[in-house]
């Protein structure tokens, strides 16, 4: 076996969030009339995974006769419920450097308190919040996740 030096894995780079540039929106011109670029931090898997379990809530599985659903283990089956379109809100204004959605007067300007509403407040037209949305969970890694069986594919599975 090779001789490593755990050295290797003390990198120095990964304390700290890269930021990533994207091409802006037609939506939002500089002076100039070009796109302002936005900004967007590549937050961490651990901190991903923290917002999309304040994002989910477990259930317990009814089949059809309204009976609760139990493993071999005798443990209840559970079905994950996820808020996916307020936890990609939260991760859009988690990532977003620039523009600051948690900014004060940002907010203020677009009238909400709530900033996981302020992806919609900002970006109101459709293509743009999926524009914004798509970048965000490209840059961290996140849109490749389509291969995954879903919940509902899960929930089928432990039923046969």
């Amino acid at each position: 076996m090779p001789n490593f030096d755990l050295k290797y894995f003390m990198r120095e780079e990964l304390k700290t969030d890269e930021i990533v540039e994207v091409p802006g929106l037609a939506t939002f011109k500089d002076d100039k009339g070009a796109p302002i670029p936005f900004q967007i931090k590549v937050i961490g898997i651990e901190r991903i995974n923290e917002l999309r379990k304040a994002y989910s809530k477990n259930r317990i599985v009814i089949d059809e006769k309204g009976k609760r659903l139990f493993d071999k283990a005798g443990k209840p089956v559970l079905e994950r419920d996820v808020d996916s379109v307020m936890a990609t809100n939260r991760l859009i204004v988690e990532a977003l450097v620039f523009p600051d959605l948690k900014n004060q007067e940002l907010m203020e300007f677009y009238g909400c308190h709530d900033i996981d509403q302020m992806p919609f407040k900002v970006f109101k037209k459709n293509t743009d919040y999926q524009y914004v949305s798509e970048k965000v969970t490209e840059v961290l890694g996140l849109s490749s996740q389509e291969d995954e069986p879903s919940d509902d594919e899960l929930v089928a599975e432990a039923k046969n």
